[in-house]
Formats: C-alpha cells, structure tokens, sequence
C-alpha cells in the first residue's frame, strides 16, 4: 500500500500543531502512550456516533478523520521518541 502524501503532509501538520500547543512531550512511555490512546478514544466515540444516527452530525465523517489523524500523529511522535532514545 502506498500511502497518500496528503496524508502524511495532513499528519506532518498536526504533529507541528501539536508540538506548538503542548511543546513539553512527556518524558515516560506510558504518559506518551496514553496520549495516543486518548486520541484512539476519541475516534473510537466519533465512529461510534457515525453508526447511531440520532447521534450524528453532518461534520461527523469530517470529524473522525480528524481524529483519526490526531491518532497518527500521536502514534508517530510515541515512535519517534522511542527510536530517538534507544
């Protein structure tokens, strides 16, 4: 599979917004880690509300992209961290 390069520029752009908003990553993998699963949750609950129509919106899908891409830019940045330090 290759991967998009709007995809990865979409990620490249969130994790500088990320890094921006929150310049003080944490230092420890589980913190590290929970981020990212905070992130997956989020998805996980925008997904959900896309399968319960009373609970969808009409930005839902444009929604669970986003979050989907916070995912990937956490996950991303919980690798890179952890390749930087072995």
């Amino acid at each position: 599979m290759k991967i998009d390069p709007r995809i990865i520029r979409d990620i490249e752009v969130e994790i500088a917004r990320s890094e921006e908003q929150h310049p003080n990553y944490p230092v420890d993998p589980l913190r590290r880690t929970a981020i990212m699963c905070e992130e997956a949750g989020e998805a996980l609950q925008t997904a959900l509300d896309l399968t319960n129509w009373h609970r969808a919106t009409p930005k839902s899908g444009t929604r669970l992209r986003y979050e989907v891409l916070q995912t990937a830019a956490m996950a991303i940045k919980l690798l890179q961290a952890m390749d930087e330090e072995s």
